[in-house]
């Protein structure tokens, strides 16, 4: 791994942390950030002791792959659904561009329907 790449890793690293537990400020010269920075908000006030970890990254050029997990309480409304107390964990798979310092695209991949079966307000459907 060049350089580069590593440094871009450390990068999302901070970000993925910032998402959840940071200044959303931050995010403002990460234009790949725009539609996150109007979401988030609503996922920390739902989820005010929400935490994320990293489990794995891959970089190539100058694209990086970040696999983690976010576990918090839901002790707030969130998306219209009111405060059930649980405790959730989901995952997240994202493949971020990074030019020049800055991440230019983000795509991801929650564990929305996950998230949403642990609040049960999805019921888990089970095959006989």
């Amino acid at each position: 791994m060049n350089e580069i790449e590593e440094s871009n890793k450390q990068l999302l690293r901070r970000l993925t942390k910032v998402i959840v537990e940071g200044d959303l400020d931050d995010l403002a010269g990460h234009p790949g950030y725009y539609e996150t920075r109007t979401r988030i908000p609503e996922l920390r006030a739902g989820f005010p002791d929400m935490k994320v970890t990293v489990e794995r990254q891959m970089a190539e050029g100058d694209l990086v792959c970040t696999h983690s997990w976010f576990e918090g309480t839901h002790t707030a409304q969130w998306l219209g659904i009111p405060a059930t107390g649980r405790r959730v964990r989901f995952q997240n798979v994202a493949i971020d561009r990074v030019e020049d310092g800055r991440v230019v695209q983000h795509n991801a991949e929650s564990g929305w329907l996950s998230l949403l079966m642990a609040l049960d307000v999805l019921p888990l459907a089970v095959s006989g």
